[in-house]
């Protein structure tokens, strides 16, 4: 059963105990500009480019080590409190805020704004 929802605009998960895929979320909240995934244990963001709309993206305290994000519309993007090494692959043209405190990051190259 495939089920769409088109007029939700804000989700919000914390502390999810069982992995969810990140695709089905954009194809479920076509409208989705708003995602909250605090403490969900995720270790990695595939799936997110079906998140076309996103402009504010929250994955504070997860496990990710590597960001690599392709989001055009993505003004807001919090990654703290992460395991996050390095950024190596970030296009988002129209980020204006970024938080990567609280990670173990030693380099920051490949983040094009």
């Amino acid at each position: 059963i495939a089920i769409c929802i088109f007029k939700i605009h804000y989700l919000l998960i914390e502390q999810l105990l069982t992995p969810c895929s990140l695709s089905l979320i954009g194809t479920t909240y076509p409208s989705l500009t708003h995602l909250v995934l605090r403490q969900c244990k995720l270790v990695q963001l595939v799936g997110l480019e079906s998140c076309k709309l996103l402009t504010v993206l929250d994955v504070q305290g997860n496990w990710l080590e590597q960001i690599h994000i392709q989001l055009n519309h993505l003004e807001y993007l919090n990654m703290s409190r992460n395991r996050i090494t390095s950024l190596l692959s970030m296009n988002t043209p129209n980020l204006k805020y970024l938080d990567v405190s609280k990670n173990r990051l030693t380099r920051l190259n490949g983040i094009e704004t």
